[in-house]
């Protein structure tokens, strides 16, 4: 009890089953490193356990002593097909209490063109380790993995990670290193299975929790169309398996606006100072997408239909727009030019990520910080100017993009580079 097991049988060389004994009676097994909950229990007579599937007894593994150690001969299964074998490894359970041990929510949620999968954390877990020594080559060691399916054909999509034999590089690290490594597929599934058709869109990491932004058109369109109410979300890893049935939340691209509306007619008849100063804001481009938090501003994202130049203004609705989220432009591919408003602290991790048309952006001397691939795939991006000091920035802003950096005289903390690009002053721009 509180033991895992690694057997390797003498009809399948080089093939590892593992079996972990937990105190409440119930046994979880697997092969080569993925161990899951398959609804057995055990019971223990001398030599022998005793195992059960739904109370009816479902075979039995028999040592050769009460105390068994790595070398020991095993038999085990049910009786007609008894498997022979010996012991290869013997440690303690890993026996979480994942449900308690869980951070976060697991979410789905379907808005426009884009749906957020968002799995919780495990806390404690900080560092991973993959390319496990007893898991065996090409297995399957990691995945976040959300899965829908009707009578006839479905979807399954997230990062995995296999064991491959000639598997190069590193072998652990923090979450965001071990999903670096990962495979990002998209399966239209069949009955015989199913074909990998591509990428569903981006994978993130933010407080050891793994999102999944899916931007494929053609798996939103089945999302709404089909509006499956609940997807199955799971995570898998050598040492534990999770799944959940997760409600999907479809929210509607309209709600927004209503409630944005609704926010204006209470100023208009309740406050006559915010009504005065309303008038004066620049007016606001329908097709930008804000929530209001603690009196404050963040634009959460942008229709894809906007084309053209768009301003993001400095106020809305009498408050201070003050952050730009994460994902908040992705693949707005007809904008030409962004103008930031003046108030503006934060913008996202890949906040404009695959604006293709887009040539310029003026940023505010109040952005302070920039989250990393911001202008991922920007391929037309020719000028970027900031009009303050050197903001904090993270990796690879300009991934897949070859802009100028455009600064003013006076502004502090700017070098010759910047993110790898080329700092010039605003007086020589073209």
């Amino acid at each position: 009890v509180g033991k895992v097991i690694s057997l390797e049988s003498e009809a399948y060389v080089g093939q590892i089953q593992q079996l972990q004994f937990n105190g409440d009676g119930r046994m979880i097994g697997g092969v080569n490193g993925s161990i899951e909950d398959i609804g057995f229990t055990y019971k223990i007579e001398g030599n022998e356990v005793l195992v059960f599937k739904e109370e009816e007894r479902d075979g039995e593994i028999s040592f050769s002593s009460s105390s068994p150690k790595v070398g020991d001969q095993v038999e085990w299964g049910p009786k007609e097909e008894k498997m022979r074998g010996k012991i290869t490894k013997i440690k303690e359970a890993v026996e979480l209490e994942l449900e308690s041990q869980l951070v976060g929510k697991w979410v789905a949620k379907v808005t426009g063109a884009k749906a957020l999968f968002t799995f919780p954390a495990i806390e404690g877990q900080e560092e991973w380790s993959w390319y496990n020594k007893e898991t065996f080559p090409d297995a399957l060691e990691y995945r976040w993995e959300v899965k829908f399916v009707d009578p006839e054909f479905g979807y399954s999509f997230g990062p995995s990670l296999f064991k491959f034999s000639d598997a190069e590089g590193p072998v652990k690290g923090s979450l965001s290193e071990l999903i670096g490594v990962c495979q990002h597929d998209l399966w239209k599934l069949s009955e015989d299975g199913g074909e990998n058709i591509g990428s569903y869109g981006q994978t993130k990491v933010t407080e050891n929790k793994v999102h999944l932004m899916v931007t494929n058109k053609t798996l939103i369109d089945y999302l709404l169309e089909s509006k499956p109410v609940h997807v199955e979300m799971l995570i898998t890893t050598p040492t534990f398996n999770l799944n959940e049935k997760v409600a999907v939340d479809y929210g509607s691209p309209t709600a927004s606006k209503e409630k944005q509306q609704e926010i204006k007619e209470k100023v208009k008849t309740e406050e006559a100072v915010v009504e005065t100063k309303a008038v004066k804001e620049m007016p606001l481009n329908p097709n930008l997408k804000y929530e209001i938090k603690d009196g404050t501003v963040s634009i959460t994202g942008c229709d894809k239909k906007a084309s053209g130049a768009l301003i993001i203004p400095a106020t809305i609705e009498g408050k201070t727009v003050t952050s730009i989220g994460d994902f908040a432009f992705y693949a707005c591919s007809s904008l030409k030019s962004i103008t930031i408003g003046d108030g503006v602290t934060s913008i996202g991790e890949q906040a404009f990520e695959g604006c293709t048309s887009l040539t310029s952006i003026t940023i505010p001397d109040s952005v302070i910080s920039i989250g990393s691939v911001v202008f991922n795939a920007c391929k037309n991006l020719t000028a970027v100017t900031f009009l303050g000091d050197v903001p904090k920035a993270g990796q690879h802003i300009f991934y897949d993009a070859t802009p100028t950096i455009y600064r003013k005289p006076e502004a502090r903390g700017w070098g010759d580079t910047f993110a790898g690009r080329p700092v010039k002053l605003i007086s020589e721009k073209p």
